[in-house]
């Protein structure tokens, strides 16, 4: 007998409440010098708050250890250790301390922890007969005050080399908050690079193209319809030549603000979002980052303000449009390009009717010739038609090039007998 059934993959795991951007709080409003460096040493950085990763924005501040490990990391303020983390990837070796003004301070890439530490997690270690373990000590188990030894630095876990990874995170929400606004601060007077100028034809045409362009500094487009724009950016600090991520994008249309991030906070849940925040496809093809200066209607993440129409220009025939693209670091350090956009009449040409219209903030479905997938609501971030086609057995969905941000149901009616029990 043949029985037909149903195969099921779940696919691409997070979610997120969508639809409830809201502006973060400005850095002044949280409190400066509350808690003192977790090393003995001048900050010197391979990574920083907000920059881009993989499927993430990088979420503390990566300080260099001099190419070693074995340095003393010391508690940054009074508290008790409220997690303690053991993986061979990730964060690797990781403590974290709830402080009483209600933040966490995380210290991860540990080699080693202090002996009656070390001798706690061995316990449990034993009693759960696993290497890998968290835990989770009451409030106040294990006190610390600040500038007590809680650790030696390391290279464990996920670490490309010896460093402190180190964040501070709102207590109550988790979310990670830049640590410049604690007043961790590094000596930097260095601007921020701009490597590239881009715009998009939101609908219309760029200098009689469809897709993205290159804007020269200084230089002129023409364009019909709705423009949006990128930026390819770069920031280096004081003693160090990687590239880090930088604090502020400012785009000014005839000096009125219309597009401003900033990386300051975020969720864990917006995380993946940093796949619209950037040109995925410039990223899947090139692995270059660029921040695209325009939001769409699903990106969830908060890191916004002065937005006008989303970041997008609206054109009107024979008017002409100063575009100015500020980046700056937390240390105020500034980089400024700009351009000129001559605003030509749209036409409107007849479009292809669509065939499988999704919808970013409603349950999506489709179901042809021996395939089923269930979209949740919230999975995309705008709306578009679902390419799809069936060729020698094979299904072919979507757009390699087209981000998504949870999980989908695919079902796939199998073409041969599967045994029954």
């Amino acid at each position: 007998m043949k029985v037909i059934k149903p195969i099921f993959l779940n696919l691409l795991l997070s979610s997120v409440v969508f639809g409830q951007r809201a502006e973060q709080p400005k850095s002044e409003t949280y409190p400066k010098n509350i808690f003192q460096n977790p090393l003995e040493i001048t900050n010197y950085l391979a990574g920083n708050f907000g920059e881009l990763r993989a499927n993430h924005f990088h979420a503390g501040l990566d300080i260099k250890t001099q190419q070693r490990e074995g340095l003393k990391v010391k508690a940054v303020g009074d508290g008790y250790i409220s997690r303690i983390n053991i993986s061979p990837t990730g964060y690797g070796n990781a403590l974290y301390i709830d402080h009483p003004n209600g933040y966490t301070s995380v210290y991860a890439h540990l080699r080693e922890f202090t002996p009656e530490l070390q001798e706690y997690v061995r316990k449990q270690q034993y009693a759960n007969e696993t290497f890998k373990i968290e835990l989770h000590p009451k409030p106040n188990e294990l006190p610390v005050k600040m500038g007590d030894l809680i650790a030696l630095s390391g290279n464990s876990g996920g670490s490309g080399g010896p460093h402190l990874h180190f964040e501070i995170r709102d207590t109550k929400t988790e979310e990670p908050i830049n640590p410049f606004y604690f007043g961790f601060d590094l000596p930097d007077t260095r601007k921020p690079s701009i490597l590239g100028l881009y715009a998009y034809p939101i609908y219309g045409d760029v200098n009689q193209k469809t897709n993205r362009v290159v804007v020269a500094n200084g230089g002129t487009i023409s364009a019909s319809g709705a423009i949006g724009f990128g930026v390819k950016t770069y920031d280096k600090h004081n003693g160090a030549e990687n590239n880090n991520g930088v604090h502020q994008i400012n785009i000014y249309v005839n000096d009125e603000p219309i597009y401003t991030f900033t990386s300051n906070r975020f969720s864990f849940d917006e995380a993946r979002a940093i796949n619209t925040v950037c040109d995925y496809g410039d990223i899947q093809k090139n692995n270059s980052w660029v921040y695209q200066g325009f939001v769409k209607d699903g990106n969830p993440v908060r890191m916004y303000s002065n937005l006008k129409n989303n970041g997008i220009l609206e054109l009107e025939d024979g008017k002409s449009y100063k575009v100015k693209i500020d980046v700056s670091d937390y240390a105020g350090n500034l980089s400024s390009q700009s351009f000129t956009v001559n605003g030509k009449a749209f036409v409107d040409s007849a479009k292809l009717p669509e065939t499988n219209p999704m919808l970013w903030n409603k349950e999506n479905h489709f179901k042809s010739d021996g395939i089923e997938i269930f979209f949740p609501k919230n999975i995309f971030y705008e709306d578009f038609d679902l390419a799809y086609k069936f060729s020698n057995g094979k299904h072919w969905v979507g757009d390699y090039y087209m981000p998504i941000h949870q999980s989908y149901t695919l079902a796939i009616e199998p073409t041969a007998d599967i045994p029954t029990a």
